[in-house]
């Protein structure tokens, strides 16, 4: 996850500093009744398009970084506060009943 989060960080940057000379996005065209094709637009550097891209992306890219910020210390807390204990389904009286079950069907 923190290697997802410095990805996202120079994305952020990039989109930020407009720093690409075009930005894509695919849509969807209609080609007759219930049919549609996915398109890839590019639009380059200073048209309308490029700018409407930019912005939304950058909203998207801020977004995921909350996200993904916020699961990093959830799942940090988790690890720290996470201690050995005996299971309370699935131990070994368990895993004994099944196995006798796999190998009595295996038998017959």
């Amino acid at each position: 996850m923190e290697s997802y989060l410095k990805e996202l960080n120079r994305m952020l940057d990039n989109l930020q500093n407009s720093k690409s000379p075009s930005l894509s996005e695919t849509i969807q065209i209609r080609k007759g009744f219930g049919k549609y094709e996915n398109e890839r637009r590019t639009y380059d550097k200073g048209t309308p398009d490029y700018e409407r891209i930019r912005r939304s992306e950058l909203m998207n890219t801020e977004n995921a970084i909350r996200y993904i910020t916020s699961d990093i210390e959830a799942v940090g807390q988790r690890i720290e506060n996470w201690k050995a204990e005996p299971l309370t389904y699935g131990g070994a009286e368990t895993q004994e009943r099944w196995k006798s079950k796999l190998l009595k069907k295996a038998v017959t």
